[in-house]
């Protein structure tokens, strides 16, 4: 009997700093030195939420630079039977016929769009899902490419518009690549434009 009183309050103990203290005080922490990315990394405009620095989003106008693809296309609402979409890629194999259909569709209709880009130049990031299908960012390559189709709907010059390629630079990757984070540098653009 003596070891199970003992057993009732070690859980209790437990239960309540790892279950209650803990949580909060690493939540207190995370809200008084990291607000900002305790919360999300949310991006506002005009004192309104517009995307997370974390999250990519789904670009489909030409005056936009398009980020990489989604295996969910970027959008987490309920779906028709009420159930939220799990994230991450499907990890089709390097001979899956589906992952060459899905790429060769992507890539003829972004040749498209890019008349002046030429298929031996395309960086593979435009065309491949990241690892959890969210990946806010993309190479500096597959946005320098995008430059002329976005100056040819925008107006906006090409110089301007590497300008805020550059502005909107993140880190390097792991294997020293240049990232560009699209949503800060499509909300260069819509500020350029006077759209915001």
């Amino acid at each position: 009997m003596k070891h199970l009183k003992i057993s009732i309050k070690l859980a209790i103990f437990f239960v309540i700093v790892c279950g209650l203290i803990y949580p909060l005080c690493l939540t207190g922490v995370g809200q008084a030195a990291m607000h900002n990315k305790a919360n999300g990394s949310l991006i506002y405009v005009n004192d309104k939420v517009v995307g997370s620095a974390l999250v990519g989003q789904e670009f489909n106008n030409p005056k936009f630079f398009t980020g990489r693809p989604s295996t969910i296309n970027y959008d987490c609402s309920h779906n028709e039977n009420g159930e939220v979409p799990s994230t991450g890629d499907v990890t089709y194999g390097p001979n899956s016929q589906a992952l060459k259909t899905s790429v060769n569709k992507a890539v003829n209709k972004f040749l498209k769009e890019n008349p002046t880009v030429k298929r031996e130049d395309l960086p593979a990031d435009l065309f491949t899902e990241s690892a959890s299908g969210l990946d806010p960012d993309i190479s500096l390559k597959a946005a320098q490419i995008q430059v002329d189709r976005v100056a040819e709907n925008t107006g906006i010059s090409k110089e301007e518009l590497n300008k805020f390629i550059m502005d909107s630079k993140e880190n390097l990757s792991p294997n020293g690549t240049v990232l560009i984070n699209v949503l800060d540098l499509n909300l260069n653009v819509a500020k350029a434009l006077k759209l915001i």
